[in-house]
């Protein structure tokens, strides 16, 4: 929090367009919130995000509104994202394979296809 306090210039003035930070529960020994870095954050124009994941996902979902839920768990830490651009508009989020995608196999045998040519490389060598 010191770090961004010490940029608040630098923030309000839009130098920084990207800040990509670790926050945990050892912010809690500190007295910092989650609600403080995200109020700062988005008080300085900044989108925020926070690291999601599931079992067959991973990536970054937006954070409009602080929420208690999302103060991390005890003894968990995850990433945070804030930024002044947007989304690529080439990014369409990170693939989710689904139970019912696993259990066609029509949609299997290209992956197993191209698992198969990477495993005959491999061997090869």
């Amino acid at each position: 929090m010191q770090v961004l306090q010490g940029a608040s210039e630098a923030l309000a003035a839009g130098r920084i367009k990207v800040i990509l930070f670790e926050f945990g529960a050892h912010h809690g020994a500190e007295n910092e919130t989650f609600k403080d870095f995200h109020d700062l954050l988005s008080g300085a124009g900044y989108d925020v995000y926070k690291a999601m994941r599931g079992r067959n996902f991973f990536g970054y979902g937006k954070v409009p509104v602080y929420r208690e839920k999302h103060e991390p768990k005890e003894k968990y830490v995850e990433m945070v994202m804030a930024s002044l651009l947007p989304p690529s508009p080439a990014y369409h989020g990170p693939p989710v394979i689904s139970r019912s995608w696993a259990a066609d196999p029509d949609k299997k045998r290209p992956v197993k296809e191209a698992l198969y040519k990477i495993k005959q490389r491999v061997l090869r060598r």
